[in-house]
């Protein structure tokens, strides 16, 4: 193995995103380094020098540099390293874009595991991954239509990756660029409800009158869409058909299949809604012990999440039988994202805050929220039972469920531990299966 890199059977999905990028410039990859510390792990680790990659496409006076840093240290965190990111990109030998480090504080890693090179390896690629970017069915990840460089930098800086500096680049060079074509209704309604045989006519007249208008590098990269948006079409058909497992619509679901006991009723599929994210699983796990209490749900599956969104798509595709909400630890602060109507005044001094934590003359925490009143603790939470922010979750479930033609799952909020202790007798309640057997 040469110190010019890894292995292509090692690269992960680096190697395709190399030649995507070479096909959507139209240049060669005359260069190119990927993390080739890797090979020195062995014996030891090298955490004090980055994690370095390098792509060069072109040459002379049309040529991209691309520099991928990633560097662990644990300066500030003592024993606890945590990686942090740079990159830039340069064209003709000036920069053009520079992402200085950002410290990613949600993945750290023991001494000892920075010597491990199959984990390492498995988190350098997957950061690299994220940090070229790539086509998206998401317009928004990938609107070099409306974005600049200058806006990559300040206002869109949050969509921000290499692939869209390429794109946003190439555009303010003169170049032409391909339409974005997740960005039309026809193709958005057909990929959206998975209607594999209406989207495949749609591309059939791209393909036929549409791309020919294109170069070679624009057509390529159209085919790299449509690719992507098929992919996306097909997942929506699957995560639909009654027939296709939970787990195999969204593998990277958080799941746990209960073990014991026998499979006394039809296996079910339980959302669980945590909480508390300071103990994130405890709610769930005690869910579990309940059921293998029980003995009869065998089987059956609890899936834990926490993000409403989330939660919208899992039921709407039918294969969710109950909800069950923990409200034991309240979150009374998230009645303070029910926006009603705003104070003039209030978005004069705050902007389009959801709220301002302030100090009252007694010295006690006072909140302001946009439409001008002001809530102390108790205040905000009697405030909080009156909205019933979970139910109110459950309300856009059922939206969501009803737009997808589909039933409205059952559901339960657990608000207290006595409920929490009756919750094998409350699920099959909900069921509608006896309590006993």
């Amino acid at each position: 193995m040469n110190k010019e890199g890894l292995k292509n059977r090692e690269l992960g999905g680096i190697e395709d995103i190399i030649v995507f990028l070479s096909e959507i410039t139209g240049l060669p990859v005359t260069s190119r380094s990927v993390f080739a510390e890797l090979l020195e792990l062995e014996g030891g680790t090298r955490s004090e020098a980055p994690f370095s990659l390098n792509l060069v496409l072109g040459t002379g006076d049309n040529k991209y540099e691309i520099n991928v840093r990633i560097i662990f240290t644990d300066k500030w965190t003592g024993g606890e390293w945590l990686p942090t990111t740079s990159w830039d990109v340069s064209y003709d030998g000036k920069e053009i874009y520079r992402m200085g480090g950002m410290v990613c504080c949600s993945h750290s890693f023991g001494k000892n595991e920075l010597g491990d090179k199959v984990q390492i390896m498995s988190y350098l690629f997957k950061e690299a991954r994220f940090i070229f970017g790539g086509i998206d069915t998401e317009a928004a990840f990938m609107d070099y239509e409306n974005y600049t460089l200058k806006s990559l930098k300040n206002e869109d800086d949050y969509f921000r990756n290499i692939y869209l500096v390429l794109m946003t680049h190439m555009k303010w060079r003169g170049l032409s660029l391909p339409p974005i074509l997740a960005r039309r209704p026809d193709i958005r309604e057909a990929m959206s409800a998975g209607k594999i045989e209406v989207l495949e006519r749609i591309i059939g007249g791209i393909s036929l009158f549409d791309m020919p208008g294109y170069d070679q590098r624009c057509q390529t990269h159209m085919l790299r869409e449509i690719e992507v948006i098929r992919e996306q079409a097909r997942w929506e058909k699957n995560r639909r058909n009654p027939m296709v497992p939970l787990i195999e619509s969204f593998p990277n679901i958080d799941i746990t299949i209960i073990e014991r006991g026998k499979s006394v009723f039809p296996p079910v599929n339980i959302l669980v809604v945590e909480n508390n994210l300071n103990n994130f699983g405890l709610f769930t796990d005690r869910i579990v012990v309940a059921l293998d209490k029980d003995g009869r749900y065998a089987g059956s599956a609890l899936i834990k999440e926490f993000n409403l969104p989330s939660c919208m798509t899992f039921c709407e595709t039918g294969k969710i039988d109950l909800v069950i909400f923990d409200w034991t630890s309240p979150s009374y602060e998230e009645a303070l994202m029910v926006r009603g109507s705003r104070n003039p005044f209030f978005d004069m001094f705050h902007g389009n805050s959801q709220g301002v934590v302030t100090f009252g003359e007694d010295g006690h925490e006072q909140i302001t929220i946009p439409d001008g009143r002001v809530f102390d603790n108790d205040a905000l939470r009697e405030e909080a039972k009156g909205i019933d922010i979970r139910s109110r979750w459950m309300n856009m479930i059922a939206d969501a469920c009803g737009n997808a033609g589909v039933a409205v799952p059952a559901y339960f909020i657990v608000r207290g531990e006595f409920e929490l202790s009756q919750i094998n007798a409350i699920i099959c309640q909900k069921l509608g299966r006896p309590i006993s057997g």
